[in-house]
Order: structure tokens, then sequence, then C-alpha cells
């Protein structure tokens, strides 16, 4: 319940901020982007951390596994992401 309270607080906050940043955004295109940069980090981060376990059976299953840098991705996500919602 602590989580959503914050959650909820965080998501006005970053609503308000995004309306200034892009006027010409309407509120369910400031709700399309906050939601998919949630699920694409939701998405992202596993693969940018694996535990050792995780990376010892890609070892041994001879799955190459090239460490992925979770905010160089990212960041290039909500790029694409404000280019596609700014078209």
């Amino acid at each position: 319940m602590d989580f959503k309270k914050k959650y909820a607080l965080a998501s006005t906050s970053l609503f308000k901020i995004l309306r200034t940043v892009f006027p010409a955004w309407n509120d369910k295109t400031i709700a399309k982007f906050i939601r998919m940069q949630l699920q694409y980090a939701i998405g992202l981060y596993p693969s940018t951390s694996l535990s050792s376990v995780q990376i010892e059976a890609n070892k041994q299953s001879g799955i190459p596994y090239e460490q992925v840098d979770f905010v160089a991705e990212f960041s290039e996500f909500v790029f694409y992401t404000l280019a596609y919602l700014n078209r």
C-alpha cells in the first residue's frame, strides 16, 4: 500500500512536469508516455542485471550474453518514444 501511495504521488508530479514540457500533449498522450516508459523499464531491467546463476546458466548452455547498459538502452527508447509521440 505504501508503494502504491508513493507511486500515485510520483505519477501526479510526473504528469504535471510532462504537461509543462510538452504543452501540445493531451492527458491521453501523457498517460501513454508514462505507461510505455514503465512497461519498457520493467521489461528491460532484468536483462541488464543478471544474477550469477543466470550468467552461469547462459555460459553452460552456450547462450551468448552481452552486458546491456540500462541507461543507454532506456535513453534510446525514450528518444524514439518522444519522436513517435511528437510526430
